[in-house]
Protein backbone atom coordinates (compact mmCIF):
# COMPACT_ATOMS: atom_id res chain seq x y z
CA UNK A 1 0.00 0.00 0.00
CA UNK A 2 1.17 3.50 -0.81
CA UNK A 3 2.52 5.62 2.21
CA UNK A 4 1.16 8.27 3.71
CA UNK A 5 3.64 11.02 2.32
CA UNK A 6 3.92 14.14 0.68
CA UNK A 7 4.46 14.11 -3.39
CA UNK A 8 6.26 16.25 -5.42
CA UNK A 9 4.76 17.22 -8.45
CA UNK A 10 5.72 14.49 -10.95
CA UNK A 11 4.92 13.86 -14.71
CA UNK A 12 2.36 11.07 -15.02
CA UNK A 13 2.46 8.20 -17.58
CA UNK A 14 -0.59 6.12 -18.37
CA UNK A 15 -0.17 2.22 -18.72
CA UNK A 16 -1.20 3.36 -22.61
CA UNK A 17 0.93 6.29 -23.44
CA UNK A 18 3.64 5.40 -25.88
CA UNK A 19 6.30 6.35 -23.46
CA UNK A 20 5.77 3.08 -21.91
CA UNK A 21 7.25 -0.25 -23.95
CA UNK A 22 5.45 -3.49 -23.77
CA UNK A 23 7.79 -6.72 -24.93
CA UNK A 24 6.70 -9.80 -25.83
CA UNK A 25 3.15 -10.97 -26.77
CA UNK A 26 1.23 -11.49 -23.32
CA UNK A 27 0.20 -8.07 -22.54
CA UNK A 28 -3.31 -8.12 -22.25
CA UNK A 29 -5.11 -4.54 -21.95
CA UNK A 30 -8.33 -3.74 -20.33
CA UNK A 31 -10.40 -1.38 -19.06
CA UNK A 32 -11.10 -1.15 -14.66
CA UNK A 33 -13.05 0.89 -12.75
CA UNK A 34 -11.30 3.19 -10.07
CA UNK A 35 -7.98 3.03 -12.11
CA UNK A 36 -6.08 6.08 -14.03
CA UNK A 37 -8.47 6.58 -17.07
CA UNK A 38 -9.56 2.98 -16.39
CA UNK A 39 -7.15 1.65 -17.69
CA UNK A 40 -4.57 -1.46 -17.02
CA UNK A 41 -1.98 -3.49 -19.00
CA UNK A 42 -1.37 -6.65 -17.47
CA UNK A 43 0.82 -9.78 -17.80
CA UNK A 44 0.59 -13.01 -15.71
CA UNK A 45 3.07 -14.78 -14.85
CA UNK A 46 1.64 -18.00 -15.75
CA UNK A 47 0.17 -16.95 -19.17
CA UNK A 48 4.55 -17.37 -20.48
CA UNK A 49 5.89 -20.73 -20.39
CA UNK A 50 8.66 -21.17 -18.28
CA UNK A 51 8.32 -17.86 -17.03
CA UNK A 52 9.11 -14.30 -18.08
CA UNK A 53 11.92 -13.22 -19.08
CA UNK A 54 13.29 -9.69 -19.97
CA UNK A 55 12.54 -10.33 -23.27
CA UNK A 56 8.59 -9.86 -21.56
CA UNK A 57 8.97 -6.83 -19.26
CA UNK A 58 7.49 -3.16 -19.16
CA UNK A 59 10.30 -1.03 -20.55
CA UNK A 60 10.97 2.57 -19.27
CA UNK A 61 14.55 3.86 -20.44
CA UNK A 62 16.54 7.05 -20.56
CA UNK A 63 13.94 8.52 -18.61
CA UNK A 64 15.28 12.16 -17.23
CA UNK A 65 14.14 12.14 -13.93
CA UNK A 66 15.08 11.88 -9.92
CA UNK A 67 13.10 8.62 -9.24
CA UNK A 68 10.48 6.60 -11.02
CA UNK A 69 7.58 4.95 -9.23
CA UNK A 70 4.99 2.20 -10.70
CA UNK A 71 1.50 2.03 -9.70
CA UNK A 72 -0.74 -0.56 -10.18
CA UNK A 73 -3.74 -2.53 -8.93
CA UNK A 74 -2.49 -5.42 -6.98
CA UNK A 75 -4.91 -8.87 -7.43
CA UNK A 76 -2.64 -11.36 -5.27
CA UNK A 77 0.67 -12.42 -3.88
CA UNK A 78 3.46 -10.82 -6.49
CA UNK A 79 6.80 -11.10 -7.06
CA UNK A 80 8.63 -8.75 -9.75
CA UNK A 81 12.13 -9.07 -10.86
CA UNK A 82 13.54 -5.83 -12.34
CA UNK A 83 16.71 -4.23 -13.65
CA UNK A 84 17.20 -0.27 -12.49
CA UNK A 85 19.90 1.88 -14.49
CA UNK A 86 21.66 -0.90 -16.41
CA UNK A 87 22.51 -2.25 -13.06
CA UNK A 88 22.08 -6.04 -11.46
CA UNK A 89 18.23 -7.71 -10.88
CA UNK A 90 16.52 -7.18 -8.20
CA UNK A 91 13.59 -8.75 -6.56
CA UNK A 92 10.91 -7.56 -4.75
CA UNK A 93 7.55 -9.14 -3.40
CA UNK A 94 4.24 -7.62 -2.60
CA UNK A 95 1.28 -8.96 -0.82
CA UNK A 96 -2.36 -8.46 -0.40
CA UNK A 97 -3.19 -6.25 2.92
CA UNK A 98 -4.85 -8.32 5.96
CA UNK A 99 -7.91 -6.96 5.44
CA UNK A 100 -8.15 -6.77 1.83
CA UNK A 101 -9.89 -9.75 0.59
CA UNK A 102 -10.25 -8.43 -3.78
CA UNK A 103 -7.94 -6.41 -5.80
CA UNK A 104 -6.19 -3.23 -4.27
CA UNK A 105 -5.73 -0.42 -6.73
CA UNK A 106 -3.47 2.09 -6.32
CA UNK A 107 -0.83 0.09 -4.94
CA UNK A 108 3.23 1.55 -5.22
CA UNK A 109 4.46 -1.65 -6.75
CA UNK A 110 8.22 -0.27 -7.21
CA UNK A 111 10.05 2.98 -7.00
CA UNK A 112 13.29 3.94 -7.62
CA UNK A 113 14.85 6.33 -5.20
CA UNK A 114 16.52 9.95 -6.47
CA UNK A 115 20.22 9.08 -7.52
CA UNK A 116 22.90 12.12 -7.30
CA UNK A 117 25.06 10.87 -9.71
CA UNK A 118 22.31 9.37 -12.69
CA UNK A 119 20.78 11.91 -14.99
CA UNK A 120 19.03 9.05 -16.95
CA UNK A 121 16.77 6.87 -14.97
CA UNK A 122 15.47 3.23 -16.70
CA UNK A 123 13.71 0.72 -15.55
CA UNK A 124 12.26 -3.10 -16.69
CA UNK A 125 10.44 -5.18 -15.16
CA UNK A 126 8.05 -8.14 -15.30
CA UNK A 127 5.75 -10.70 -12.64
CA UNK A 128 8.31 -13.92 -11.92
CA UNK A 129 5.24 -15.57 -10.15
CA UNK A 130 1.70 -13.49 -9.88
CA UNK A 131 0.28 -11.03 -12.09
CA UNK A 132 1.80 -7.42 -12.67
CA UNK A 133 -1.18 -5.12 -13.13
CA UNK A 134 0.55 -1.67 -14.41
CA UNK A 135 -1.99 1.69 -14.16
CA UNK A 136 0.44 4.46 -14.72
CA UNK A 137 4.11 5.31 -13.45
CA UNK A 138 5.37 8.38 -11.86
CA UNK A 139 9.10 10.43 -12.28
CA UNK A 140 10.30 13.44 -10.39
CA UNK A 141 11.51 15.83 -12.88
CA UNK A 142 14.92 18.15 -13.12
CA UNK A 143 15.87 20.85 -13.96
CA UNK A 144 16.80 19.42 -17.56
CA UNK A 145 13.66 17.62 -17.90
CA UNK A 146 11.06 18.87 -20.67
CA UNK A 147 7.62 18.94 -19.53
CA UNK A 148 5.78 20.43 -22.46
CA UNK A 149 2.39 18.82 -23.25
CA UNK A 150 3.20 16.37 -20.45
CA UNK A 151 0.48 15.40 -17.40
CA UNK A 152 2.40 17.02 -13.84
CA UNK A 153 -0.11 15.20 -11.37
CA UNK A 154 -0.37 17.02 -7.81
CA UNK A 155 -0.40 15.28 -3.95
CA UNK A 156 -4.05 17.10 -2.30
CA UNK A 157 -0.98 17.90 -0.37
CA UNK A 158 1.44 19.42 -2.33
CA UNK A 159 1.89 23.54 -1.44
CA UNK A 160 0.60 24.72 -4.65
CA UNK A 161 -2.71 23.53 -3.39
CA UNK A 162 -4.34 26.10 -1.42
CA UNK A 163 -7.16 25.55 0.66
CA UNK A 164 -9.49 27.96 2.35
CA UNK A 165 -12.45 27.38 4.66
CA UNK A 166 -12.92 24.02 6.57
CA UNK A 167 -10.90 21.10 5.48
CA UNK A 168 -9.91 18.02 6.71
CA UNK A 169 -6.41 15.62 5.97
CA UNK A 170 -6.29 12.43 6.25
CA UNK A 171 -5.04 8.75 5.05
CA UNK A 172 -6.98 7.11 1.92
CA UNK A 173 -6.37 3.36 2.28
CA UNK A 174 -9.17 1.88 1.99
CA UNK A 175 -9.67 -2.50 1.68
CA UNK A 176 -10.18 -2.08 -1.82
CA UNK A 177 -7.56 0.71 -2.31
CA UNK A 178 -5.77 3.90 -1.99
CA UNK A 179 -5.29 7.63 -3.07
CA UNK A 180 -2.15 8.92 -4.99
CA UNK A 181 0.51 9.35 -1.77
CA UNK A 182 -1.87 7.37 0.20
CA UNK A 183 -3.95 10.85 1.31
CA UNK A 184 -6.84 13.11 0.36
CA UNK A 185 -8.10 16.08 1.59
CA UNK A 186 -11.62 16.28 2.85
CA UNK A 187 -14.87 19.14 3.45
CA UNK A 188 -18.47 18.94 3.71
CA UNK A 189 -19.01 22.87 3.81
CA UNK A 190 -20.28 24.64 0.58
CA UNK A 191 -17.92 27.52 1.33
CA UNK A 192 -14.84 25.34 1.40
CA UNK A 193 -12.42 25.59 -1.74
CA UNK A 194 -9.10 24.28 -3.11
CA UNK A 195 -7.52 26.99 -5.38
CA UNK A 196 -4.09 26.37 -7.56
CA UNK A 197 -2.59 28.19 -10.50
CA UNK A 198 -1.06 26.59 -12.86
CA UNK A 199 0.14 27.11 -16.56
CA UNK A 200 -1.16 24.28 -18.93
CA UNK A 201 -4.22 23.91 -21.90
CA UNK A 202 -5.72 21.29 -19.69
CA UNK A 203 -6.79 20.34 -15.81
CA UNK A 204 -8.20 17.17 -14.00
CA UNK A 205 -9.72 16.81 -10.72
CA UNK A 206 -9.56 13.57 -8.76
CA UNK A 207 -11.21 12.74 -5.91
CA UNK A 208 -12.68 9.55 -4.00
CA UNK A 209 -16.10 8.56 -3.76
CA UNK A 210 -17.84 7.06 -1.35
CA UNK A 211 -21.41 5.52 -2.19
CA UNK A 212 -23.63 6.81 -0.10
CA UNK A 213 -26.82 8.33 -0.11
CA UNK A 214 -27.74 12.08 -1.26
CA UNK A 215 -26.56 14.26 -3.73
CA UNK A 216 -23.10 15.49 -4.61
CA UNK A 217 -22.64 18.62 -7.02
CA UNK A 218 -18.92 20.31 -7.15
CA UNK A 219 -18.64 23.91 -8.00
CA UNK A 220 -15.51 24.18 -10.29
CA UNK A 221 -14.58 27.96 -11.26
CA UNK A 222 -11.73 28.28 -13.98
CA UNK A 223 -10.73 31.99 -14.51
CA UNK A 224 -14.22 33.35 -13.11
CA UNK A 225 -16.56 31.10 -15.27
CA UNK A 226 -18.33 28.41 -12.55
CA UNK A 227 -19.60 25.36 -13.70
CA UNK A 228 -21.60 23.30 -11.11
CA UNK A 229 -20.92 19.04 -12.04
CA UNK A 230 -23.55 16.52 -10.85
CA UNK A 231 -21.52 13.84 -9.30
CA UNK A 232 -24.58 11.83 -7.61
CA UNK A 233 -28.14 12.21 -8.07
CA UNK A 234 -29.57 10.50 -4.95
CA UNK A 235 -30.54 7.12 -7.73
CA UNK A 236 -27.44 5.52 -7.15
CA UNK A 237 -27.53 1.96 -4.94
CA UNK A 238 -26.09 3.03 -1.87
CA UNK A 239 -22.98 1.08 -0.29
CA UNK A 240 -21.29 2.83 1.96
CA UNK A 241 -18.54 -0.34 1.65
CA UNK A 242 -17.97 0.73 -1.83
CA UNK A 243 -15.41 3.22 -2.94
CA UNK A 244 -14.42 4.72 -6.46
CA UNK A 245 -10.66 5.82 -6.10
CA UNK A 246 -9.56 8.21 -9.36
CA UNK A 247 -12.89 10.22 -9.85
CA UNK A 248 -13.04 12.51 -12.26
CA UNK A 249 -14.71 15.71 -11.03
CA UNK A 250 -13.57 17.97 -13.87
CA UNK A 251 -12.12 17.43 -17.06
CA UNK A 252 -11.01 20.53 -19.38
CA UNK A 253 -9.51 22.02 -22.14
CA UNK A 254 -8.63 25.73 -22.07
CA UNK A 255 -6.41 27.84 -24.26
CA UNK A 256 -2.65 27.33 -23.21
CA UNK A 257 -1.17 29.84 -20.24
CA UNK A 258 -1.41 30.95 -17.01
CA UNK A 259 -4.97 30.19 -15.43
CA UNK A 260 -6.55 29.79 -12.03
CA UNK A 261 -8.56 27.04 -10.39
CA UNK A 262 -10.89 26.45 -8.03
CA UNK A 263 -12.88 24.03 -6.95
CA UNK A 264 -15.49 22.71 -3.64
CA UNK A 265 -15.02 18.65 -3.33
CA UNK A 266 -15.69 16.63 -0.96
CA UNK A 267 -13.04 13.87 -1.18
CA UNK A 268 -9.95 15.64 -3.01
CA UNK A 269 -7.03 12.88 -3.63
CA UNK A 270 -5.22 14.85 -6.84
CA UNK A 271 -4.92 17.78 -9.78
CA UNK A 272 -3.83 16.85 -13.25
CA UNK A 273 -2.76 19.54 -15.57
CA UNK A 274 -1.24 19.55 -18.88
CA UNK A 275 1.76 21.52 -19.25
CA UNK A 276 2.33 24.49 -21.20
CA UNK A 277 5.84 25.18 -20.54
CA UNK A 278 9.13 22.92 -21.03
CA UNK A 279 10.66 23.60 -17.73
CA UNK A 280 9.15 22.58 -13.77
CA UNK A 281 10.89 25.18 -12.02
CA UNK A 282 8.63 27.80 -14.33
CA UNK A 283 5.15 26.09 -12.79
CA UNK A 284 5.32 27.70 -9.72
CA UNK A 285 5.80 24.36 -7.50
CA UNK A 286 7.02 24.21 -3.99
CA UNK A 287 8.51 27.31 -3.03
CA UNK A 288 8.90 28.84 -6.48
CA UNK A 289 7.61 32.14 -7.52
CA UNK A 290 4.63 31.96 -9.31
CA UNK A 291 4.65 33.54 -12.50
CA UNK A 292 2.49 34.40 -15.32
CA UNK A 293 4.74 33.64 -18.12
CA UNK A 294 4.56 30.99 -20.48
CA UNK A 295 7.91 29.23 -21.30
CA UNK A 296 10.79 31.38 -19.86
CA UNK A 297 9.04 34.41 -20.98
CA UNK A 298 8.81 35.87 -17.63
CA UNK A 299 13.37 36.31 -17.28
CA UNK A 300 13.18 36.96 -20.79
CA UNK A 301 10.55 40.06 -20.20
CA UNK A 302 11.88 41.28 -17.19
CA UNK A 303 15.35 41.78 -18.65
CA UNK A 304 13.78 43.36 -21.45
CA UNK A 305 11.75 45.57 -19.48
CA UNK A 306 14.63 46.93 -17.41
CA UNK A 307 16.31 47.80 -20.85
CA UNK A 308 13.46 49.28 -22.14
CA UNK A 309 13.21 52.04 -18.90
CA UNK A 310 16.97 52.31 -18.90
CA UNK A 311 16.65 53.67 -22.47
CA UNK A 312 13.62 55.81 -22.15
CA UNK A 313 15.09 57.32 -18.60
CA UNK A 314 18.10 58.32 -20.20
CA UNK A 315 16.33 59.78 -23.18
CA UNK A 316 13.96 61.81 -20.57
CA UNK A 317 16.99 63.11 -19.20
CA UNK A 318 18.59 64.08 -21.95
CA UNK A 319 15.49 65.91 -23.30
CA UNK A 320 15.25 67.69 -19.63
CA UNK A 321 18.73 68.78 -20.07
CA UNK A 322 18.42 70.25 -23.24
CA UNK A 323 15.09 71.87 -22.38
CA UNK A 324 16.90 73.85 -18.90
CA UNK A 325 20.24 74.78 -21.76
CA UNK A 326 18.11 76.47 -23.85
CA UNK A 327 16.38 78.19 -21.32
CA UNK A 328 19.37 79.48 -19.95
CA UNK A 329 20.70 80.49 -22.97
CA UNK A 330 16.82 82.18 -23.54
CA UNK A 331 17.89 84.18 -20.04
CA UNK A 332 21.06 85.27 -20.66
CA UNK A 333 20.69 86.42 -24.27
CA UNK A 334 17.46 88.48 -22.97
CA UNK A 335 20.36 90.85 -21.60
CA UNK A 336 21.21 91.99 -24.30
CA UNK A 337 19.07 91.94 -27.22
CA UNK A 338 15.59 93.97 -27.31
CA UNK A 339 11.99 92.98 -27.26
CA UNK A 340 11.47 92.90 -30.56
CA UNK A 341 14.95 90.61 -31.65
CA UNK A 342 13.58 88.08 -28.89
CA UNK A 343 9.87 88.06 -30.36
CA UNK A 344 11.83 87.35 -33.96
CA UNK A 345 13.68 84.61 -32.50
CA UNK A 346 10.72 83.15 -30.59
CA UNK A 347 8.67 83.15 -33.40
CA UNK A 348 11.18 81.57 -35.63
CA UNK A 349 11.33 78.69 -33.46
CA UNK A 350 8.21 76.51 -33.99
CA UNK A 351 6.06 75.07 -31.15
CA UNK A 352 5.59 71.72 -30.32
CA UNK A 353 2.07 70.67 -30.89
CA UNK A 354 0.15 69.39 -28.36
CA UNK A 355 -0.21 65.61 -27.49
CA UNK A 356 -4.29 64.92 -28.27
CA UNK A 357 -5.47 61.89 -26.45
CA UNK A 358 -7.35 59.12 -28.59
CA UNK A 359 -7.59 55.62 -29.43
CA UNK A 360 -4.79 54.03 -27.51
CA UNK A 361 -2.07 52.41 -29.79
CA UNK A 362 -2.60 48.64 -29.78
CA UNK A 363 0.26 46.99 -28.08
CA UNK A 364 1.73 43.67 -29.60
CA UNK A 365 1.17 41.05 -28.63
CA UNK A 366 4.38 39.69 -26.61
CA UNK A 367 6.43 37.29 -28.34
CA UNK A 368 8.72 35.31 -26.19
CA UNK A 369 11.23 34.29 -28.91
CA UNK A 370 11.82 38.31 -29.51
CA UNK A 371 13.53 40.42 -27.16
CA UNK A 372 17.09 40.87 -26.86
CA UNK A 373 17.92 38.70 -30.09
CA UNK A 374 14.98 40.23 -32.30
CA UNK A 375 15.71 44.31 -31.71
CA UNK A 376 13.05 46.39 -32.69
CA UNK A 377 13.34 48.12 -36.31
CA UNK A 378 15.61 51.40 -36.26
CA UNK A 379 13.57 54.98 -35.77
CA UNK A 380 12.70 56.73 -38.46
CA UNK A 381 12.21 60.42 -37.49
CA UNK A 382 8.94 62.26 -38.22
CA UNK A 383 9.25 64.80 -41.31
CA UNK A 384 10.31 68.15 -39.50
CA UNK A 385 11.40 66.52 -36.12
CA UNK A 386 15.63 66.43 -37.12
CA UNK A 387 15.10 70.57 -37.36
CA UNK A 388 13.35 70.87 -34.13
CA UNK A 389 15.92 68.27 -32.15
CA UNK A 390 18.83 70.59 -33.85
CA UNK A 391 17.42 73.97 -32.25
CA UNK A 392 16.90 72.25 -28.86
Amino acid sequence: MSKSSVLKPAVIVDDRDGYVKYLGNHWKQSTAKSTFDHTLSSLDASDVSEGPTLSDCLNASSVIASDIALYGTLSGDLKLQYIADSGNQSTVSLSLPKNSTGPVTGVELLRLNASSSLTRRSLAVFPATGTLNVDYLTYTATSDTNITNRDIILDDRDPRLKYTGAWEKGTAQMPTGAGYGGTMSSTNQTESLMTVQFIGSSIRVYGILNQVEGELIVAVTLDDTTNYIPIYDDTQPVDSSSWTFNAPFWDLRMAAGPHTLSIEVLRLDSVVYTSSVDNIAITGGGDTTWTTSSDKGGTIGTAVGVVVGLFFGCMLFVIVYKQWRRARAVQNASASQSAPQMAAATAATPSIPARTRGAPERVPAYDPEAGLNNPPPPYTPKPGEEERRRRL
